[in-house]
């Protein structure tokens, strides 16, 4: 019988681990724990029940420890250096004439890495950088790029709902968004109204989208030609949770009615 746990690096890259747990010891959701990830000691903190199974899954780590204090004592002493190396490489970046906005700066527990990411519009050939901070620092260096969605999900803030980030408290990974996702809630497609702190379309137009889909289903299509009391028109919009249609007629006025009133010329349109 395998088992596993998913933790969340604490100061790393705020993403899911999947960790391995071989040590015969109790623990439970929000404990901090020491892993093993990348040949390198973290602290991390637990967000799952210990998982059983027998098949053997594709661990990103391994349980090392319950977090002791010397531990954590040294998880804040790092975050002192941490701030310290970002004013570092910010200088470097400059020296070397990079295009490049950094983020964060990150050690491992056991200081055997450090690890800057960054934003950039291209590609950035980073090598000579490397070479001038592994000269200054005395440890393994790692420079990330990362996307502007990820920059969200690492420095937070507040929705246009008042509500901390989606992207920074629970979503594991980022799905496409596209602006016909919008037009099938009825929403304002204009992308200023309906994108995030990140520039991107909002995650969170996913989540009632399946609602939608499964409503929609006995719905005509937008555009697509019905006729009211004898009258005929075309779909200008439709309200699935309202049940209703409004119509458009050709001369121009426009009236909501429910959907049993309308009759559709096409029903596999």
């Amino acid at each position: 019988m395998h088992k596993y746990i998913y933790v969340k690096l604490i100061g790393g890259d705020k993403k899911f681990h999947l960790c391995n747990f071989s040590l015969n010891i109790e623990i439970k959701k929000m404990d901090m724990v020491v892993i093993e990830k990348d040949r390198c000691e973290e602290l991390a903190r637990v967000y799952s029940d210990v998982i059983e199974t027998e098949e053997e899954r594709n661990a990103e780590c391994n349980l090392l420890r319950l977090a002791t204090d010397t531990d954590k004592n040294k998880f804040e002493q790092n975050k002192n250096e941490e701030k310290k190396a970002l004013e570092i490489c910010k200088m470097k970046i400059s020296k070397h004439g990079l295009p490049m906005e950094l983020i964060l700066a990150h050690y491992s527990l056991d200081r055997k890495k450090l690890t800057f990411l960054f934003t950039a519009e291209n590609r950035v050939d980073f090598r000579a950088l490397v070479r001038d901070l592994a000269a200054t620092f005395k440890t393994r260096i790692e420079l990330w790029q990362i996307g502007t969605r990820d920059e969200a999900r690492l420095v937070g803030g507040l929705g246009p709902c008042g509500r901390p980030l989606c992207c920074s408290v629970f979503l594991t990974d980022f799905k496409p968004v596209t602006l016909d996702m919008a037009r099938k809630q009825g929403l304002n497609v204009n992308p200023f109204k309906i994108s995030g702190i990140c520039g991107r379309l909002m995650c969170c137009l996913l989540y009632e989208l399946p609602i939608y889909e499964e409503m929609e289903r006995d719905y005509p299509e937008i555009e697509e030609e019905v006729e009211v009391d004898g009258k005929r028109g075309k779909v200008f919009s439709i309200s699935p949770f309202k049940k209703t249609v409004l119509v458009e007629f050709q001369d121009g006025g426009q009236r909501e009615v429910k959907l049993e009133e309308i009759k559709r010329f096409n029903k596999n349109a």
